[in-house]
């Protein structure tokens, strides 16, 4: 009987160390994302939030955000305009809005010494400009390359143009490719890499 009740004991403690060793391996930090595993995404979501990036990169290298021409201001000798864009009224939230798509570092590149965005009076305003987009840069084909559990690569193929690509007499002349690169973080899949195509 002591025999059997020892057998008993001795199978119960080797069944809770194997629990607590699968426990703790599937709560590793890893994968970048906090202790947790990295989010799922499809091919169709990592396509839809790189063209949500370009919008926003777009802001800080090609031009502004949206604004209203008629509500102007004045700091530092500089005109300013009044942003007009959904969900996003004051710097801090636009800050919050580029951490749902870019890790720190590029958030902190984007917004550090840039003096197009203020807060005048507790609302985002804007410098009005645009550089214009570069012409000979054409059509874009796209990969999604999955590196492991934990990075996403984002090819970007650009056909380029020895002409502005919308004139039929321009032709191909060879094709750019650009790596852009996803990786978990709180549970959201952020940019890491990021380029400026256009």
């Amino acid at each position: 009987m002591k025999k059997s009740k020892l057998i008993t004991i001795i199978l119960a403690l080797c069944l809770a160390l194997a629990l607590a060793a699968c426990s703790g391996g599937s709560g590793g930090s890893g994968s970048g994302t906090g202790g947790g595993s990295a989010p799922a995404i499809t091919d169709a979501e990592v396509e839809a939030l790189y063209e949500e990036a370009v919008k926003a990169y777009n802001w800080f290298n090609l031009a502004a955000m949206p604004i209203d021409g008629s509500v102007s201001a004045e700091l530092d000798g500089m005109t300013y305009n009044k942003v007009d864009y959904p969900g996003i009224s004051t710097h801090a939230d636009l800050e919050a809005y580029l951490g749902t798509l870019f890790t720190a570092d590029i958030v902190g590149d984007l917004l550090g010494e840039n003096e197009t965005y203020v807060d005048i009076g507790g609302e985002l305003y804007a410098i009005d400009g645009a550089r214009g987009a570069n012409i000979m840069m054409g059509d874009e084909t796209h990969e999604v390359i999955r590196e492991g559990d934990d990075e996403i690569l984002f090819r970007v193929f650009v056909n380029v143009f020895d002409g502005p690509f919308m004139d039929e007499e321009s032709k191909i002349e060879g094709v750019e490719v650009y790596d852009f690169t996803l990786v978990p973080v709180g549970g959201n899949w952020l940019f890491s890499v990021f380029h400026q195509i256009r």
